[in-house]
């Protein structure tokens, strides 16, 4: 184990942790960083690689997490504070029993997050996500109503079993698959949404909401109310099956085909 105030450690080749490591703050710096330990800092962790991040298993505790790499990943518990994560060349994946507070992950290949026995939360001002696609799963809630998730991304799919989602893109969406067994989940784009998943709220309410036009292709089953709105586009539905306690449309015109 190595204790200290401020340790820095750089590796020309390499970095593996397999013990334990803690002190104020922790800056790793090498081309590739792996970790199966438990690291814990007053402060912040800083990590840095210019090829993979892999951490393996363990512990990453600080009131501010930074990563990154060619890809990241992660199946250790990134807990504390807001986990900031970059992939210069691939992709994130974080997953961990534990919930997760996300600052801003970005990436130039796909985003998944998984939260088995926690949430997933927000933990800046700006935007969660960006990344041509993400996947975001856990078990007590996708962001909140109150607080939603904010992202920037082609592609999302989501579940949540339990608690609430709450998730705001920038820009067109692509809606994957969405799973819901919580109360509430509304999830909105500010240009056009085109859901081509299967959308499931099994116990709660689903809103859905975008800016600039609305395209069902797929089913939609809400146990509670269901509510579209399209903003100033159109919405339209094609092939799809919507079902809901009481459903309410919105939107410029309305095609069902």
């Amino acid at each position: 184990n190595v204790n200290g105030g401020a340790i820095t450690a750089t590796g020309t080749t390499g970095i593996n942790i397999t013990g334990g490591v803690s002190g104020n703050t922790i800056t790793l710096a090498a081309p590739t960083i792996t970790s199966a330990g438990a690291l814990g800092a007053v402060n912040l962790i800083n990590a840095t690689a210019t090829g993979a991040l892999n951490i393996t298993g363990g512990s990453l505790t600080a009131p501010a997490i930074n990563l990154q790499g060619s890809s990241v990943t992660s199946n250790g518990a990134l807990t504390g504070g807001p986990v900031n994560a970059t992939a210069t060349g691939g992709n994130i994946s974080l997953a961990q029993a534990p919930s997760i507070v996300l600052g801003q992950l970005s990436s130039s290949g796909a985003v998944s997050v998984t939260s088995s026995g926690g949430a997933i939360v927000d933990g800046n001002a700006g935007l969660n996500v960006m990344s041509p696609s993400a996947t975001l799963s856990a078990a007590a809630g996708v962001g909140s109503i109150a607080n939603p998730l904010e992202t920037q991304t082609g592609a999302l799919a989501v579940t949540s079993s339990g608690g609430e989602i709450g998730i705001i893109n920038s820009g067109d969406l692509t809606l994957g698959n969405v799973t819901f067994g919580g109360a509430n989940a509304q999830i909105g784009a500010t240009g056009t949404m085109v859901a081509t998943g299967a959308l499931s709220a099994s116990a709660g309410n689903l809103a859905l909401a975008s800016n600039n036009g609305m395209v069902i292709l797929n089913s939609v089953d809400v146990s509670g109310a269901l509510v579209l709105n399209s903003g100033a586009g159109d919405m339209g539905f094609d092939g799809a099956s919507v079902s809901g306690n009481n459903v309410t449309l919105n939107g410029n015109n309305i095609f069902v085909g």
